[in-house]
Formats: C-alpha cells, sequence, structure tokens
C-alpha cells in the first residue's frame, strides 16, 4: 500500500493531521517515522497519534536531542567513535579561528537540518568553503551556534541501530558510494556491508 501525505517540510499540521485521519481509519500496529521532518513532526504532535498506534519513540527530549548534531558529536566521542575535527561556532570570527585550526576545505554544517518556519520545517544544508573568502560569504547562511568541520576526502561508511530498552535490536552497516551534494551531503546511494 502505498499512501500520500502532505509534506511535514511544507506543513507540519497538514502532514499530522493527515496521518491521524490514516491512522484512526486502519489498523497499524506501528509507526516508523523515515526522515528526521517527519520524525520531528510526529514527535512533537505525538498525543494525537498514540492512541491509534505505537510509537515506540523516546521522550520530545530526547527525539530533539538525537537531531542536534552538537550533541551527537559530544555523544559520538565520549563513546570513543571519533567524528571528524569539528568545532562550535557563533560568527565569523570564530568560523576563521575554526578554519585556521582545520586547514581548508572545511564543512559548515547547521546544528539542526530541520527548523519550524512557517508551519513546516525547513532544511538546512551543509556547506563547503575552500578559503577564507568563501567562508566569509557563507557564514550569513548560519545561523548561531554552527558547526566547522574538517573536510574529509575519503569514503566512509554508515552505521545506523535501533536501541530499545538498553538493547541493540538492531544494527546496519553500509558503504556510501554517493553524496548529494556530491560534495558534502546526504547519503544517496550506499551499499550494505557486513
Amino acid at each position: 500500500e502505498r499512501i500520500r501525505l502532505p509534506d511535514p517540510r511544507e506543513s507540519v499540521q497538514e502532514f499530522v493531521d493527515r496521518l491521524g485521519a490514516l491512522l484512526r481509519g486502519g489498523r497499524y500496529d506501528a509507526l516508523i517515522p523515515g526522515s528526521d521532518a517527519s520524525l520531528i513532526a510526529i514527535s512533537e504532535h505525538r498525543d494525537g497519534l498514540e492512541p491509534s498506534t505505537r510509537l515506540g519513540l523516546p521522550s520530545r527530549e530526547a527525539v530533539r536531542r538525537s537531531v542536534d548534531k552538537l550533541v551527537l558529536l559530544e555523544a559520538a566521542t565520549a563513546a570513543g567513535l571519533a567524528p571528524p575535527a569539528s568545532l562550535p561556532c557563533t560568527d565569523l570570527g570564530e568560523a576563521d579561528d575554526a578554519a585556521a585550526a582545520l586547514g581548508f576545505p572545511v564543512v559548515l554544517k547547521p546544528v539542526q537540518s530541520f527548523v519550524p518556519v512557517n508551519g513546516g520545517l525547513r532544511q538546512r544544508s551543509v556547506a563547503v568553503a575552500a578559503d577564507a573568502a568563501e567562508l566569509a560569504s557563507t557564514v550569513p547562511d548560519f545561523p548561531a551556534p554552527f558547526i566547522v568541520q574538517r573536510f574529509e576526502h575519503a569514503q566512509f561508511v554508515s552505521c545506523t541501530g535501533v536501541v530499545a530498552e538498553g538493547r541493540l535490536l538492531a544494527l546496519t552497516t553500509s558503504r556510501v558510494l554517493r553524496l548529494w551534494p556530491p560534495s558534502a551531503g546526504m547519503h544517496c546511494y550506499s551499499e550494505t556491508v557486513v
């Protein structure tokens, strides 16, 4: 079965209303969000959806923290999974200092990929700055705080998992073969590996 719903990036309320109507009209054992935008919308409006199905989500605060890249950097480091060298910044001066410490090119990342704007969720992209001039022209597009990260040229492996009640229930690992945009974007093609 394929069902089309309004895009939560356009209207969170329309997405949640139509999803709620769908859930109330059928029998669905669980709802699994498929993107950060749908995860945020479902988590923030869970009270109207939970009576119709199981969401299996942690608290709203835990979901908010799970999409916060600064929290991710801290958690990865604490778990011994060192991310690329990254520095939180609030302005161009700090970004200049970070780039000097990390070396060009650098990647600029928003702390969160999606933020509420006009009833929808606006997606914030990453950017690559090859030099100081490009950094100066790019920083104004990133509200504080943002992250300046060393640009990694190598291919990488992505690992995702599901943990519930303190137990690892599922784990997948994939080799990322393509990104969009190609220089520093989201995974658009990966191959599952052992």
